[in-house]
């Protein structure tokens, strides 16, 4: 069950808003780096999962997961799908949809740059330290590469020469039909053709990662204060200035919105981009009863052609649950673009509770398991 107790979270970010104690870190991207958690600029970080520092057999192994196949040593298996990077705004404000800075055939420009804060995007250069010994030619100690889907090559950084050179078999070959590793970005299972790029710190071994995981931070207090109030229908100052400081740290418009319709859309899309892969998203739906509308769409990524764009997604009609929540559609594109063999269908809404253990449901024969598990 979901409490939804509104005026106590309200009280409880208040009390802590008040207190002077935290604020926001000026650097987006350090929040993920060992050496920004470490200085803890602006006293962002509330509450993370630490890895002793001597010890390197307690570590993390995340970024590992994220990393691309065509990085020496990675095992890619966790990806954004399309979904989350179209709910990034364009730097105006507005949806991609809305705007007319929006291009689809270049979708990495003019965008929230939290875009890519959060994740790298076919083109975009890599550094990363993937081995303990560094060796050359490739790696010296980090290796360096552009992150290629659309081509059977890998452009890697040569340390001895000082420039790229042309690696023949790419993992991550979109139109390979049959992909090296059905894990990677592009293989049968992953399938989108993006990869994360927070935690990845190119100043540390991945596979002894030391970088603590945020389990919350200052830029939560704001938008869970700024949802509570508006859930209460209360659209104040308070509320549009606890919205707009997370906005002006990643550079974006600061709103001028007055409604609470309109506010409750900002926060709940700020709250994706803001917090995308920190684990709050699957609670945040499921708090807004939105679960059975996000989890049950195909799942697809980035275009299959880059000569051949796809077509920018649908929102739903003005006023929709899909556009209100900025949930696409990509009917119309879908053929061009990478989509998994994945596929959400959650039309019974299990997903909106856990199941019930099998133990407790022995211990107790009065309890009945929850719906759809």
């Amino acid at each position: 069950m979901l409490i939804k107790d509104y005026p106590t979270a309200t009280a409880a970010c208040k009390t802590i808003m008040d207190s002077n104690q935290y604020g926001l870190n000026p650097s987006f991207p350090n929040l993920f780096t060992l050496a920004g958690q470490n200085t803890n600029q602006g006293r962002e970080l509330m509450w993370t999962m630490v890895y002793p520092g001597d010890n390197p057999n307690i570590s993390s192994w995340m970024s590992v997961g994220y990393t691309p196949r065509q990085t020496l040593g990675a095992q890619s298996n966790n990806f954004p799908t399309q979904e989350m990077v179209d709910k990034f705004e364009c730097i105006d404000g507005r949806r991609i949809d809305q705007s007319p800075l929006y291009n689809p055939a270049k979708p990495e420009l003019n965008r929230d740059a939290r875009l890519r804060w959060t994740l790298f995007m076919p083109g975009d250069t890599m550094e990363t330290r993937m081995a303990v010994n560094a060796s050359l030619p490739y790696q010296n100690p980090n290796q360096r590469f552009i992150y290629t889907i659309h081509q059977d090559t890998i452009y890697r950084w040569n340390w001895n020469t000082s420039r790229y050179d042309i690696v023949r078999g790419n993992p991550d070959f979109v139109t390979s039909s049959n992909s090296v590793w059905q894990f990677g970005s592009t293989g049968a299972v992953g399938r989108v053709g993006y990869v994360w790029r927070k935690y990845n710190d190119p100043a540390q071994y991945q596979w002894e990662l030391k970088t603590g995981y945020i389990l919350m931070r200052y830029a939560e207090i704001l938008l869970m204060f700024a949802e509570a109030q508006l859930e209460q229908n209360n659209a104040d100052a308070a509320v549009t200035k606890a919205i707009n400081d997370v906005r002006k740290r990643a550079g974006q418009p600061v709103t001028t919105e007055i409604t609470v319709v309109k506010l409750r859309q900002l926060v709940r899309r700020e709250r994706a981009v803001e917090f995308a892969i920190e684990g709050l998203r699957l609670f945040d739906i499921r708090r807004w009863n939105l679960v059975t509308e996000v989890l049950n769409t195909q799942i697809v990524g980035a275009a299959r052609n880059p000569s051949l764009p796809p077509e920018i997604p649908s929102f739903g009609a003005a006023g929709s649950v899909q556009d209100l929540n900025d949930i696409p559609n990509y009917s119309a594109s879908i053929a061009k673009r990478i989509s998994s063999r994945n596929e959400r269908r959650q039309n019974n809404g299990k997903h909106q509770l856990w199941p019930l253990p099998l133990g407790e449901l022995d211990k107790n024969k009065n309890l009945k398991q929850n719906l759809g598990w």
